[in-house]
């Protein structure tokens, strides 16, 4: 009873208010000894609770599901795309942009998406997804992607119930990774090859048919080497004109010789007299030879010059001085009367008709080379024309042929770029098995429900100490 009226009294006193003269230090100390004072007398109590506390805390400890973490750690390259030069066709350089790695924040994103994470949890084994996780399903928390501060690389950090899988999960998510950047990387060349190979089956029958048109066109013109060709009409053109004009010349001069002939066969008789025995004058007859020499001359001199120059204008005046004097001289001195037939009329006479002919061949051969000059006109006219159209064609099939070789060299660097192709980034350390779990730590448990065992010991205590309190005043 003496206790129990010491610890009343000292509960009243506990809570009796101090007095409003009394110091701030004064009431702290008063405090602070009556909490003193019920920790005394629930001693039991505060350490029970504490116990109990501290004990349901480790048997959680202990009995929660151990959680393993492993980290892989990838390095991103910067620049990665397909190579180009300065004379790449427009369409490669805008697709070069495509297989070009982003920044890192963006490949994080990439590494840190849910469809890549599953992909890579869908390569496990059933019987990793279940030892690891306990259902084929994957967790949130279970893969967490993260940037070294300053740096390019990338931390793939997975957690899993048994340590393997954990390890495993994190390199198999940086494989998936670089998998499908390379996938992405190569169905873009191949995308850009894929072009490049209708391009090049469009040309190639662009060319063949270019090559067949200008083959059926030199075929069907003949043109084989135009400039040859064009120097060839045009020396044939010169040479026809130089016979045209030889013709010319020589039907000149043949009617020139026939109508002379004819004015001496007029002034000759058919027949003479020979009964007087009339010889022929021999200054006549050398008259005579010598314009038999001069109308030779001048037929020679009418295959190179015309009827006006002076060579030829020379001999006619020789010719006309010896017709003025053969007309002078007596043909010839009668000698008998007995009739005969003039010599000199039917030489006259048979070359007066070879005159003719040769006139009229003559013509005949200036109509030929008037109508094949004409004919060599515009055949020549029309090859300019020829040259040209064919210029055109040649040109379209080189444009189409270097376009088409073009377009090989770029499939072929296509295909070597797909073969070289890395992925947007390379493994610098896998993920190793973890020999201690991260969760549950059982130190920071023992502290944490020890805190919170006192916490839970001073309070049941003082809950008590007022509940016990409260009865006996009611008494």
């Amino acid at each position: 009873m003496e206790r129990h009226e010491q610890q009343t009294t000292a509960l009243q006193e506990a809570v009796t208010p101090a007095p409003v003269h009394e110091g701030r230090q004064d009431e702290e100390a008063i405090d602070l000894s009556a909490y003193l004072a019920i920790f005394q007398r629930r001693r039991w109590v505060l350490l029970g609770v504490t116990a109990v506390v501290v004990i349901a805390g480790m048997i959680l400890a202990f009995t929660r599901q151990p959680l393993y973490q492993s980290t892989a750690k990838i390095l991103v390259t910067a620049e990665q795309g397909i190579g180009s030069s300065e004379d790449d066709i427009p369409l490669l350089a805008d697709l070069k942009a495509l297989t070009r790695s982003s920044s890192v924040d963006t490949q994080v994103e990439v590494l840190s998406s849910l469809d890549l994470q599953e992909l890579a949890f869908s390569h496990l084994s059933r019987k990793q997804q279940i030892a690891g996780y306990g259902a084929p399903q994957l967790p949130e928390w279970a893969v967490t992607v993260a940037r070294r501060k300053n740096t390019d690389v990338v931390e793939i950090t997975a957690r899993a119930y048994e340590p393997e899988v954990a390890a495993v999960l994190a390199n198999t998510v940086a494989s998936t990774y670089f998998d499908n950047s390379l996938r992405r990387n190569n169905q873009t060349i191949r995308q850009v090859a894929s072009y490049v190979d209708e391009s090049m089956n469009t040309v190639r029958e662009q060319y063949l048919e270019a090559s067949m048109m200008l083959a059926r066109y030199k075929q069907e013109t003949g043109m084989l080497d135009p400039a040859v060709q064009i120097s060839t009409a045009a020396e044939r053109l010169s040479s026809l004109q130089n016979d045209l004009d030889a013709a010319l010349a020589e039907m000149q001069a043949s009617g020139q010789a026939m109508r002379a002939l004819q004015q001496r066969l007029s002034k000759e008789q058919a027949q003479v007299i020979t009964s007087t025995n009339i010889a022929r004058n021999p200054q006549y007859s050398a008259i005579l030879a010598r314009l038999d020499d001069l109308q030779s001359e001048r037929a020679a001199l009418l295959q190179e010059y015309t009827p006006q120059s002076a060579h030829v204008q020379a001999v006619d005046a020789r010719i006309q001085a010896e017709e003025t004097q053969l007309r002078a001289v007596a043909e010839s001195i009668t000698a008998a009367h007995t009739l005969a037939s003039n010599p000199i009329h039917q030489d006259l006479t048979h070359l007066l008709i070879q005159r003719m002919t040769e006139q009229v061949s003559g013509k005949a051969r200036v109509h030929a080379l008037r109508s094949l000059l004409s004919q060599r006109k515009q055949e020549a006219l029309s090859l300019p024309e020829r040259e040209r159209r064919m210029a055109d064609l040649a040109q379209q099939v080189e444009l189409l042929k270097n376009h088409y070789l073009m377009l090989a060299g770029k499939a072929n660097t296509l295909e070597i770029s797909e073969r070289a192709q890395l992925p947007n980034g390379r493994l610098i350390a896998r993920a190793r098995v973890p020999q201690q779990h991260v969760r549950p730590n059982r130190a920071h448990y023992a502290l944490a429900f020890l805190l919170l065992g006192i916490f839970a010991g001073v309070l049941a205590a003082v809950l008590v100490d007022r509940a016990d309190h409260r009865r006996r005043n009611e008494r």
